[in-house]
């Protein structure tokens, strides 16, 4: 419900507006919403990666082996 009324009174453009012309005002109200945040985190966040690209020989790192002289003779 509170993003419909903020919605009908003008929206992000209208408080972006209203921060503009009341600076003082709006650090107000910004330090108070950051403090609200604070009291609702639950510890660190956690990022979990999944890996969607199959398995191919990069993946060991097999695929260069920097010691082999072959190799860089067969690129010549």
């Amino acid at each position: 419900m509170n993003n419909a009324v903020f919605d009908l009174i003008g929206g992000v453009s209208r408080y972006a507006l209203w921060a503009r012309q009341n600076p003082g005002g709006y650090c107000k109200l910004r330090a108070r919403m950051d403090s609200e945040a604070e009291k609702t985190t639950q510890g660190p966040a956690v990022v979990q990666i999944i890996n969607s690209v199959p398995d191919s020989p990069l993946s060991s790192g097999s695929a260069i082996d920097p010691d082999d002289e072959e190799s860089e003779d067969s690129e010549e």
